[in-house]
């Protein structure tokens, strides 16, 4: 039977050969706390846990990837809840009421831990073993402090910049004068030809945005738009009289959501450990 070794910085623990080699201490406030492998179907559970006496809001898992040649990918995989975090704060989602333990989606905050799945099968080949090993790369905090990698940080908040400037050019098209100048019919027509858009489209910054700072990071297709789009034209459709009003609540909603999202995407500043309790 292959068997598959998995590294983590920090302190070494070994099962049987069929487990994964275990390593887990990493130098952020977001550690692994348990784990556990699936041999059969290769699938491995990290239990993430927030020491720190900070609310985190982004991590990013820097994992590599090798077989016994040598031969190494390297891959990420992670988490931002700034989205919900705005949102909150907008009063379009509930607010999440702080409990410690085990939560399923949301920033983590002190005390609270996330399970979270990763493939670590075999690679398909006749050497033998693959070799993976996962690090958190980086922790970013509701404060706008960081730790870990820089590169990796910096990539969390030029994805969050990218979002936020596709929700801006929503808000443009929302608050056009073409648009009010519609009929309820026409309107409920185009929001969902936009919806239609937004499903395949690739936002990027233009010339323009890059000239003036703007992250080179592209976002895929914005689904939680698209379906907000049709849920306004299933509105205005069932009400034509209070088109207008529905379509500058929907706009007035999302320049908030713009708004907020502000102190997310700034510069942030690494966090020395003797800023932090709960260590």
């Amino acid at each position: 039977m292959r068997r598959v070794a998995l590294v983590f910085l920090g302190i070494i623990g070994i099962t049987a050969s069929t487990m994964p080699t275990v390593v887990a201490s990493e130098p952020t406030g977001l550690k692994i706390v348990n784990k556990s492998y699936d041999s059969e179907s290769g699938k491995l559970t990290l239990e993430l846990l927030n020491t720190s006496s900070l609310v985190v809001t982004a991590w990013h898992l820097s994992i590599v990837e090798g077989d016994a040649m040598g031969h190494e990918v390297r891959t990420g995989s992670g988490s931002d809840s700034y989205y919900r975090i705005v949102h909150e704060e907008a009063g379009l989602f509930e607010t999440t009421e702080w409990e410690p333990g085990l939560i399923r989606s949301g920033p983590l905050f002190p005390g609270q831990s996330r399970r979270i799945e990763l493939d670590a099968s075999p690679t398909d080949d006749e050497l033998g073993y693959s070799v993976i090993s996962v690090v958190v790369g980086a922790v970013v905090y509701d404060d706008g402090t960081y730790e870990g990698d820089a590169d990796n940080a910096k990539a969390i908040l030029a994805h969050r910049a990218a979002e936020v400037a596709g929700t801006a050019k929503l808000v443009s098209f929302l608050q056009s004068e073409t648009l009010r100048q519609l009929s309820p019919a026409e309107l409920a027509e185009e929001l969902m030809k936009r919806s239609g858009a937004l499903r395949i489209e690739i936002s990027t910054p233009s010339p323009e945005e890059l000239a003036q700072g703007g992250a080179p990071y592209s976002v895929g297709p914005r689904t939680d738009l698209a379906d907000q789009l049709v849920e306004l034209a299933r509105a205005v459709l069932r009400n034509p009289g209070k088109a207008g009003e529905r379509l500058k609540r929907f706009a007035d909603d999302l320049q908030l959501i713009c708004d907020l999202s502000q102190r997310h995407l700034g510069d942030i500043a690494v966090v020395e450990h003797a800023d932090r309790g709960g260590r």
